[in-house]
């Protein structure tokens, strides 16, 4: 389905919006939104913003390959969103910004008020239902992010070379996995979990070797890191390239919701 965003003239706001300092102020300004309950947090002793039914906050990338803060501006109301987008653009209340993230149908909006340069389509997802027991889940076993660094390593390079697992820095709690039968210093299919700003579990960096997809290894791994955050959390958390259509019909079949449909773009002020 296609969104159009009626363009919206802006006046610059005579007042400034309500400022945000708290998590359970922000929380309350997005209706609890799932991905402000799960994953975006207000920093410690930084400032959000509230205009009308939108509202924005600054956060720092999950992943270090992302470099400087980022902006996000949500809220159901597409002039509202506009007016503090202005507001953000002219006042620039957190200082330079490396990019910010919008909803995607809201994404010309950024083009009058920055110079927008590259950037990507994602989805957050999020699921409270844990999924029942898969085909080859038998097959799933614990890795080890020291032990097993290099092979899932060598997995990313040739599943998905942007990964975002990072094996054998310590930043991933858990892995789940698969290793080859015949070789089983080899890993076939992995899939880690962080931890988002807020605290939950984030499943990322699911990649299988491709010599093996098509027999459910993907769904299998994660499968059970999904089951295993849910019932230790009650919250499983993800993000997905918005043009990936196997992992969105992956994902929907194993519970989860679009919460967001995200445009993420590196912005500079006009």
């Amino acid at each position: 389905m296609i969104c159009l965003v009626q363009h919206v003239d802006v006046e610059p706001l005579e007042v400034a919006p309500e400022p945000i300092t708290t998590q359970r102020a922000l929380e309350k300004a997005s209706q609890h939104d799932p991905y402000v309950l799960y994953d975006g947090a207000l920093a410690s002793g930084d400032t959000g913003y509230r205009w009308g039914s939108a509202y924005a906050l600054r956060t720092m990338p999950h992943s270090p390959r992302r470099r400087g803060p980022r902006g996000t501006v949500l809220g159901p109301d597409d002039a509202d969103a506009a007016e503090l987008l202005a507001w953000i653009a002219r006042t620039r209340p957190w200082g330079d910004l490396a990019g910010i993230s919008v909803e995607r149908h809201r994404e010309p909006t950024l083009h009058e008020h920055f110079v927008v340069g590259d950037g990507g389509n994602w989805d957050w997802w999020w699921s409270t239902v844990a999924p029942p027991r898969t085909p080859g889940q038998d097959l799933v076993v614990p890795l080890d992010d020291t032990a097993d660094a290099q092979a899932i390593t060598a997995l990313n390079e040739i599943g998905n070379p942007t990964a975002e697992s990072e094996p054998g820095t310590g930043r991933t709690e858990l892995w789940a996995g698969i290793r080859d039968e015949l070789d089983p210093s080899r890993v076939i299919a992995a899939a880690a979990l962080h931890r988002s700003r807020t605290g939950h579990g984030v499943l990322t960096g699911i990649v299988v070797d491709p010599a093996h997809r098509g027999r459910g290894l993907g769904r299998a791994v994660t499968a059970a890191l999904t089951r295993g955050c849910i019932e230790a959390d009650g919250v499983a958390t993800l993000g997905m390239y918005a043009d990936n259509d196997t992992a969105r019909s992956l994902y929907s079949s194993l519970g989860y919701r679009v919460a967001h449909e995200f445009a993420s773009r590196a912005i500079t002020p006009r």
